[in-house]
């Protein structure tokens, strides 16, 4: 997929990692037991620097949006975990204790809120080299409506957030970047503001693109009939 349009998350994701050089700063100084003025350059450089690198790779991978970034990122943390373990063994600190702690409960949610984002359907169609298209929903139809003029939209993976899709575009024609996106199933009726964040021709000359869109700008009464058009999918059996 091509990102089109960088998500805030992207952003939030990005300012959290550099919090990591910041945290391997403190942790030296709770291990020196709270006297900062103990912590050299030369004991402070390596995991300083070490994890300004890791965090600076991370987010060089999420803006090129690498889906495994966050086996990267759980490496990272795994043998940031493992080190603390050990230094806590050689030498029992209760302030390591809580940091250790605290390096865990931040470590968890990071990592699972780079697995929400990475796994959104606006971001994350499933089309590998090694997998054909997501089959998607039976009877769910769509389409997409950019100043008055209407798409057929095939959606193929839905959640809470956006949707991704076929849509069949003509030759020269432009992917627009806000849009209606209208979406059927049965009787089932719901048109949502969207834009497209992601999107990816499906065979070099193709018209046919894959595009992600994300719902921007719903408003409460929309956003409570895009919940239970979704309740109606859950009811039917569909994963979403």
């Amino acid at each position: 997929m091509v990102i089109r349009k960088i998500p805030r998350r992207i952003y939030i994701l990005s300012a959290t990692a550099l919090l990591m050089p910041v945290l391997v700063s403190l942790q030296l100084i709770v291990r020196a037991e709270w006297k900062w003025w103990r912590v050299t350059w030369m004991e402070l450089r390596y995991p300083l620097l070490s994890l300004l690198f890791c965090a600076v790779a991370f987010i060089f991978l999420t803006f090129c949006y690498r889906y495994w970034a966050t086996r990267w990122l759980k490496l990272v943390f795994g043998v940031w975990i493992a080190m603390t373990l050990y230094q806590i063994y050689d030498r029992p600190y209760v302030g390591l204790i809580f940091f250790f702690i605290g390096l865990c409960i931040y470590s968890y949610f990071f990592v699972q809120r780079c697995e929400m984002t990475f796994q959104s359907p606006f971001l994350f169609s499933g089309m590998t080299w090694y997998q054909g298209l997501p089959q998607g929903i039976p009877m769910l139809t769509g389409e997409i409506i950019e100043q008055g003029e209407k798409l057929p939209f095939f959606p193929k993976i839905v959640d809470q957030q956006g949707v991704f899709g076929i849509v069949t575009l003509q030759d020269q024609q432009p992917i627009p970047t806000t849009v209606t996106v209208k979406l059927s199933y049965r009787d089932l009726n719901i048109a949502l503001p969207a834009e497209i964040i992601a999107a990816k021709p499906l065979e070099f000359g193709s018209f046919n693109h894959g595009i992600g869109l994300k719902f921007n700008r719903i408003v409460p009464d929309e956003w409570k009939d895009w919940m239970d058009f979704l309740e109606v999918l859950r009811g039917e059996g569909y994963a979403i």
